[in-house]
């Protein structure tokens, strides 16, 4: 874990040594590994170990575009390796997915919600003292009205699905057909909804969404990163994208 926040590094420590980082590493992203099931694809599967990973290196690019100080970044962070935990006992429900892909592991908004609460209580059991006290704190924060540090965690949980796609182009552009992936992963160009929080957000998320810059990357590479308008560097856009992914 070397080279992450020393407070993110913190939490995945304590999460390692009760064995939830090890249950993380072998659950997959369902909504990815759902459609390279039913498209047959081919592909390895990403894990939720990586989705957390992938959090905390977008936040801390995407802080300097959203006015988040460094206290905040904190707080974020707590966000980031908490809001999964409970999938080690649910699994990884699926989010924007119709039951014709989803099949079995298809959830309602209000069965999952369901789930991930009885998870939480299950887990806040196996915690103690300070580490206690910080994984109740996030959970209730999940659960509060919307406020600046959530919004920023909403905004990277959300345009991380559509990062992803880019980063499987970048792993495994030998093994796609890009218009048969692209396919495939449609739904990620256009969900979650409205997540963006100011005129730079907004613009990267559309620049990550479009299908045609997807082609482009696939084609020519980090070379098209110069196009982009905003102030996102170029290396900035190589940071997120162009990096490891762990799989299951």
């Amino acid at each position: 874990m070397s080279g992450i926040n020393k407070k993110a590094e913190e939490i995945l420590e304590n999460l390692e040594r009760l064995g939830l980082v090890s249950k993380l590493k072998i659950i997959p992203r369902s909504g990815k590994a759902a459609r390279i099931d039913y498209f047959k694809l081919n592909l390895p599967k990403r894990s939720l170990y990586d989705h957390v990973l992938a959090l905390i290196n977008e936040a801390e690019i995407f802080a300097k575009y959203a006015d988040i100080n460094k206290k905040e970044l904190e707080e974020v962070l707590k966000l980031i390796c908490f809001h999964d935990i409970a999938e080690t006992i649910t699994g990884d429900i699926l989010d924007f997915t119709g039951k014709y892909i989803a099949g079995y592991l298809f959830k309602t908004k209000e069965e999952k919600e369901m789930q991930e609460a009885k998870a939480n209580e299950q887990l806040s059991k196996m915690f103690s003292g300070k580490f206690k006290e910080e994984f109740l704190s996030a959970v209730k924060l999940l659960q509060a009205p919307e406020n600046k540090i959530t919004k920023f965690f909403r905004f990277i949980d959300g345009i991380d699905a559509i990062i992803g796609i880019w980063q499987y182009i970048y792993l495994f552009k030998k093994k796609i057909d890009i218009e048969i992936f692209l396919k495939a992963m449609s739904d990620f160009f256009t969900n979650p909804k409205k997540i963006f929080l100011n005129d730079e957000t907004k613009q990267v998320l559309l620049f990550f969404r479009s299908k045609k810059n997807a082609r482009s990357y696939f084609r020519k590479g980090a070379i098209i990163f110069n196009s982009y308008e905003g102030k996102l560097s170029p290396n900035d856009f190589k940071e997120l994208v162009e990096r490891k992914m762990h799989f299951i």
